[in-house]
């Protein structure tokens, strides 16, 4: 099987140039070489920890696609932010959450794996985890022409044996660090409170305040707490700016985070992100002309 993927991902063409409707025409018509669905993060990268030294943020969702992923994708364009899906590949196998996946790479957002069908990978069987990746990978490349380079364990759980399956298969493992509490609460108002928690707390952490969202597309209350959110980040920008403070940055992709693994064991987490001085500087200049227009 595994040989069999390799083979169909090898005869797809570079689409990450291309645009959304030409990357959606591609796909269906089974094109001829690999479609970028991470927006050029390789895979081979050490574990992602979602450490940033910068007040960066990256929004992730998982579990997906859901019967409300369609609006979500709508609220993110709403705000012109991008995000990392990671899908549970047996979704892909009926129509509408076939639809809704090529539609997340459609838009421009980032796809990556959350395993077959959620199982906690840790208590899979030896040999059973490559199988699961075997049979996710066969969707991916049905549906999207190409198999994933990210991959986020379920319930973020994973051990040796974990890391290093999916490290000989070349993928770069994402985990997260900032969650809303979307997993406990069921209402907009508890998942917007939790995330205000969890910025708050971000704002004492001595090794750097952003980092990795964590949150679930396939709960209706979390898709509804998103404009929210996002307005929340806003709000903390007005209030930044007017201290001469660092702003946030909603980064479109996982990008900054990625480190090559190189030699390093496959356990070995990626270190903080941080943007070299004149990046980090231009970034900011571009997120105070924004501010300022908005915040007035």
């Amino acid at each position: 099987m595994r040989r069999i993927v390799t083979a169909l991902a090898a005869l797809l063409v570079t689409l990450a140039a291309l645009a959304p409707a030409t990357v959606a025409r591609a796909i269906e018509e089974g094109a001829s070489s690999t479609v970028d669905l991470a927006h050029g993060i390789a895979g081979d990268g050490r574990i992602l920890s979602g450490l940033t030294a910068h007040r960066a943020l990256a929004f992730t969702f998982d579990d997906g696609p859901g019967d409300d992923t369609l609006r979500l994708l709508d609220i993110l364009d709403a705000h012109h932010v991008h995000a990392t899906f990671f899908l549970v590949a047996r979704q892909l196998e009926h129509p509408r959450g076939r639809e809704a996946a090529r539609e997340i790479l459609r838009r421009g957002h980032s796809v990556g794996l959350h395993s077959y069908r959620h199982d906690d990978v840790t208590a899979l069987a030896p040999g059973a985890l490559g199988l699961d990746l075997d049979r996710a990978e066969a969707v991916f490349v049905d549906v999207f022409g190409a198999r994933p380079t990210l991959y986020r364990p379920p319930y973020g759980r994973h051990d040796d044996a974990v890391d290093a399956t999916l490290a000989a298969r070349g993928y770069t493992e994402v985990l997260w660090n900032i969650t809303a509490g979307d997993g406990s609460a069921r209402t907009a108002d508890g998942v917007l409170a939790a995330f205000r928690t969890a910025l708050d707390a971000q704002e004492h952490m001595s090794r750097g305040q952003g980092g990795v969202i964590l949150l679930h597309d396939t709960h209706g209350w979390v898709v509804d707490a998103v404009p929210g959110i996002l307005d929340e980040i806003d709000a903390r920008n007005c209030d930044a700016l007017a201290s001469g403070e660092e702003l946030w940055d909603v980064r479109d992709d996982l990008s900054a985070w990625y480190e090559a693994r190189g030699h390093a064991p496959a356990t070995r987490a990626a270190r903080r992100m941080q943007l070299d001085r004149p990046t980090f500087e231009a970034r900011q200049a571009e997120l105070r002309a924004s501010a300022e227009a908005r915040c007035e």
